[in-house]
């Protein structure tokens, strides 16, 4: 069986009002908000945006009347779809509230904070799989915030239906061969976040890394790296940046060439 992080191609649509910003950081955290949800207003990013059939709004996902007519057996438990106030069409939210504790780290890669017994990254992911066998749509307890978990049933479901605005990354496969654990990159000098980490990007020309992605520009773009398990990096030109990345840490390291085949060279 294989395990995808839900994820948009491209974020179109915001709250209204950012006084609401204030209420959603204490939403979608796996708890019910049933009782409580008031018919949020949002809107495009701008006259131009285009609509989608998904989209996230503040690291959770808003789908439209048909996504949810298409995907809305698989929302009969453990989901809750609550309205938004939206000019356009009808859109919902997601607030999933199966929260599954289901990692099993002695089979995955990632790091804790330092001096405290919390996990910052999971690199690699390794799932229970008696846990989340029968399980379509879950969170995990260490990123219930920002982080859906789906089925290859539900990928399926949506690619079937031809619904718009949809990115999958696969994280998991109970029948991959593991690779040997990569060693863990060491970066000299200070961290950022990742707003600060940006601006040095655009502004300053800088290239920025951590043990997983590398942020530099080329030819005036943009380009993402991300290490692969088999420490290759396979280098992007993105149309919009995961909302992972917002999450890391971030240090200014040499720039990295790019090879002819869209990977970076070591």
């Amino acid at each position: 069986m294989k395990i995808y992080l839900w994820d948009d191609v491209d974020t179109t649509l915001v709250l209204s009002n950012e006084a609401d910003l204030r209420k959603f950081r204490d939403y979608f955290i796996g708890e019910t908000l049933i009782d409580e949800w008031v018919k949020t207003k949002i809107e495009k990013v701008s006259k131009k945006s285009k609509i989608y059939d998904n989209c996230r709004i503040y690291s959770n996902p808003a789908i439209s009347k048909n996504a949810l007519e298409k995907l809305v057996h698989f929302f009969e438990k453990n989901v809750e779809v609550l309205p938004y106030q939206f000019d356009d069409l009808e859109c919902y939210a997601i607030n999933v509230t199966n929260v599954i504790d289901c990692i099993d780290y002695s089979k995955s890669i990632y790091d804790k904070y330092e001096g405290y017994d919390v996990i910052k990254e999971i690199h690699k992911y390794s799932f229970q799989e008696n846990l989340v066998l029968n399980e379509n749509i879950f969170k995990i307890p260490e990123f219930r915030k920002t982080r859906i978990f789906v089925s290859e049933s539900f990928k399926q479901a949506v690619e079937e239906a031809k619904l718009t605005g949809f990115q999958f990354i696969e994280v998991w496969d109970s029948e991959e061969v593991p690779l040997p654990p990569l060693e863990p990159l060491v970066f000299a000098g200070p961290s950022y976040d990742f707003k600060e980490a940006y601006h040095m990007v655009q502004e300053d020309n800088k290239t920025v890394a951590n043990d997983k992605w590398v942020m530099q520009m080329s030819k005036g773009e943009l380009c993402l790296g991300r290490r692969e398990p088999n420490g290759i990096y396979t280098w992007i030109f993105p149309i919009y940046l995961p909302p992972i990345l917002l999450e890391m840490q971030w240090y200014v390291t040499d720039p990295y060439e790019i090879t002819e085949k869209g990977e970076l060279a070591l």
